[in-house]
């Protein structure tokens, strides 16, 4: 994995990161200090198992380059949900599907679906 260079004072940052360690500026997630292709791909920490039968899957949403967005009904909590689903099963589409999950996950903004599970 690669670190995020901050646009404005240019510190190497973690992956994870929102805003850069030195100067605070928000970090911009294409701004890697060592080229997307030069990148390695890298495991990421394995997500656990998510039980298919707690979601009554109701449709297909959407669908994109790596997955495709579910309707379901959280059956535990009784509550509509959006399941993204990764498609492709390739190192690249995984490490790339688990970093949005991780990042998603520690947003709080109203126009910022919320993370409640992460898991394959």
């Amino acid at each position: 994995m690669g670190a995020l260079a901050c646009t404005s004072c240019g510190e190497a940052n973690g992956e994870l990161e929102l805003r850069c360690r030195v100067c605070g500026n928000a970090l911009a997630t294409n701004s890697y200090v060592t080229p997307h292709a030069e990148r390695p791909v890298v495991a990421e920490p394995a997500l656990p198992t998510v039980e298919r039968r707690h979601y009554d899957i109701e449709g297909e949403h959407a669908r994109g380059g790596i997955g495709r967005v579910l309707r379901a009904q959280d059956r535990r909590l009784g509550r509509p949900v959006a399941l993204k689903e990764l498609q492709r099963t390739d190192g690249e589409a995984a490490a790339r599907f688990f970093r949005e999950a991780a990042i998603t996950a520690r947003l709080q903004h109203p126009g910022v679906v919320p993370v409640y599970e992460a898991g394959r």
